[in-house]
């Protein structure tokens, strides 16, 4: 283990969509949406709801209108806006992306301190909306954003063993964004912000 836990947990962090039939613990879940509720939102608005959803049917049912999800997983976890709170505050969700900012740090949330529980996750959002919703019986304020799949790994298939990463001179420009002649990005240099 190094001194950096959080670097090593991003790193080993990956996509589970293979998740073994048992169920995972209340106490795990409710650790996920502690870790849900200290992400960073834009000015502290709160404007999501997290349903948890354990049981087997309903997880069927989601599944039927889920084409992202490969396998039923033993939990999931849907991250929705609560567009009452959204026109409470202000947030018009046609103009500004606070919302699935929001999402985004949540879930990211959940997945790291599932990966703290040696559990895995894969994050979903290709889903009907409106099928979710019936499944879920959501009042009409809630409207699903992401599908958290959550789990123990199972078997991981040899076609979607962990590949490499982009390097991070392919990814980031520092300074100011260059390009050679071509319109190519060209590699960047970090010079003094190098810290192999």
């Amino acid at each position: 283990m190094s001194d950096r836990p959080v670097f090593d947990a991003i790193r080993r962090r990956r996509v589970t969509r293979n998740f073994d039939e048992r169920p995972v613990a209340r106490d795990a879940l409710t650790d996920l949406l502690e870790a849900a509720r200290w992400a960073p939102g834009g000015g502290n608005s709160r404007l999501h709801k997290f349903v948890v959803i354990d049981d087997a049917d309903t997880l069927d049912l989601i599944r039927l209108v889920s084409p992202g999800m490969e396998e039923r997983p033993p939990a999931l976890i849907a991250v929705c806006t609560d567009l009452e709170v959204c026109e409470r505050q202000g947030v018009d969700l046609e103009l500004d992306s606070v919302a699935i900012i929001d999402v985004g740090t949540a879930t990211m949330n959940m997945m790291l301190a599932a990966q703290e529980l040696s559990l895995g996750t894969c994050p979903t959002t290709s889903f009907s909306r409106s099928g979710v919703a019936a499944a879920l019986r959501l009042p009409e304020h809630l409207r699903p954003e992401l599908l958290l799949q959550v789990g123990r790994r199972g078997e991981v298939p040899r076609r979607r063993r962990p590949g490499t990463r982009i390097n991070i001179d392919d990814l980031a420009h520092w300074g100011a964004y260059q390009s050679d002649r071509s319109g190519r990005d060209a590699p960047s240099k970090r010079d003094s912000h190098r810290s192999d």
